[in-house]
């Protein structure tokens, strides 16, 4: 008990279960100062006994504890209660000159809230009218080609009854209308024409994708139509030169 008491790092102090030991538990390593006598003998007889007092006594007085006042459990409670605000006191001393805590506002939270979200709100709304000029603009580009079909068809029917040389002069004029007026045997150009003419099916495509229109829906095919009736024509009429 002794050696537990003096090395301060047991977790477990080993008291005898005697009413001795109980009585000087509080004096050994409990809540109270205690002060030792350790009386030896001169006599040889009890040479022994002397020697087991002195190393009793010696390890005995290397034993420390810090007691405590005996206290009302309120009155600890209280004292307890005023050592904190104490420290805090004390812990707010020196800050007392920084910039206070912003506080958590809740109105100015949902006033954000509310901001982001009529924010978004309009960036759709902004989104959506866009989108429907865009349609618009589409619609108007597919009104344009179709009048431009038509009337490339009426040129066509007045070169039925046309001399050869006549309606080659028309078909060219026709063709400069549509492909920028290449020159049929110029390979470079031919190449240029297909270009455009690939440019076109493209453009043509995401109209048909923005509208929601159907691919084979004749106005779709105005460019792609019209460009093969020439080539048809054409063809015609260099079979009549050759004869």
């Amino acid at each position: 008990v002794i050696s537990a008491l003096v090395d301060g790092k047991s977790k477990h102090i080993p008291y005898r279960d005697s009413k001795l030991t109980r009585l000087l538990q509080d004096s050994l390593g409990g809540n109270t100062k205690t002060i030792m006598i350790a009386c030896i003998s001169p006599s040889d007889n009890n040479y022994d006994e002397t020697l087991s007092t002195l190393r009793y006594a010696n390890r005995a007085k290397n034993i420390k504890n810090k007691p405590k006042i005996n206290e009302d459990p309120k009155d600890a409670l209280l004292r307890e209660y005023q050592e904190e605000i104490e420290r805090l006191k004390a812990m707010l001393a020196p800050g007392a000159n920084a910039a206070p805590v912003p506080q958590f506002d809740i109105e100015a939270e949902r006033a954000k809230l509310r901001e982001e979200l009529e924010a978004t709100v309009t960036e759709l709304r902004e989104e959506y009218r866009k989108e429907q000029m865009s349609k618009a603009e589409l619609a108007h580009e597919l009104q344009v080609l179709k009048e431009q079909y038509e009337k490339a068809n009426s040129d066509l029917d007045t070169m039925e009854g046309l001399d050869p040389n006549e309606a080659a002069r028309k078909l060219q004029q026709l063709q400069q209308q549509f492909v920028g007026g290449e020159m049929a045997d110029n390979e470079q150009l031919k190449q240029k024409r297909s270009k455009k003419l690939k440019e076109a099916e493209t453009k043509m495509q995401r109209l048909a994708a923005a509208l929601n229109v159907h691919k084979d829906d004749p106005l779709l095919q105005v460019y792609s139509s019209t460009q093969e009736k020439l080539d048809a024509v054409t063809a015609e009429l260099q079979r009549e030169k050759n004869r």
